[in-house]
């Protein structure tokens, strides 16, 4: 435990939350990072060919199955654009959330802040794709990005509150 986590009263399932949250965000960016690197080298056709071997038996069973056909519905779709897009974003992604979770979990002051605006940019960046064109993928990211950005946004206040008494 930091000097910072010792001094600050521990606010229960919220503060349970926030710890989870950063853990989860720092694993999920691991493996956004790991994924947007893997997809610089993949090509884009081949991702295709996968998710049709996958869906192949699903679609002859039941050509209504929504999810079989939302992936065959993405697949076609996933050129090289959309692919050096994913790719893109999720090196960044991954890199912001590895670099954000460990200064969160150290509690560093400035994390609150930068946290919630990058997070944000990057919400409205989504939603400006999502504009573009429509993705149950991102919007599930754009959704836990927003939840993520409103438990940190609780917990930066509690820490300021907690300076406050302790000043």
């Amino acid at each position: 435990m930091t000097a910072n986590r010792a001094a600050k009263p521990e606010s229960g399932l919220l503060h349970g939350a926030f710890d989870i949250v950063v853990v989860l965000k720092g694993f999920n960016g691991l493996f956004e990072l790991v994924c947007g690197g893997a997809l610089f080298f993949i090509p884009a056709g081949l991702i295709a060919k996968w998710v049709d071997i996958l869906i192949r038996a699903e679609i002859i069973e039941d050509p209504n199955d929504l999810v079989a056909g939302t992936l065959a519905h993405w697949a076609e779709g996933f050129g090289q654009a959309t692919q050096h897009f994913a790719a893109v974003y999720l090196l960044v992604h991954g890199i912001t959330k590895i670099t954000l979770a460990i200064l969160l979990f150290l509690e560093k002051r400035l994390a609150f802040p930068i946290s919630i605006a990058l997070f944000s940019a990057l919400v409205l960046y989504a939603l400006y794709r999502l504009s573009l064109s429509w993705s149950e993928a991102l919007f599930a990211f754009i959704a836990l990005d927003m939840i993520t950005i409103a438990i940190i946004a609780r917990e930066w206040k509690a820490v300021k509150a907690a300076d406050a008494l302790g000043a």
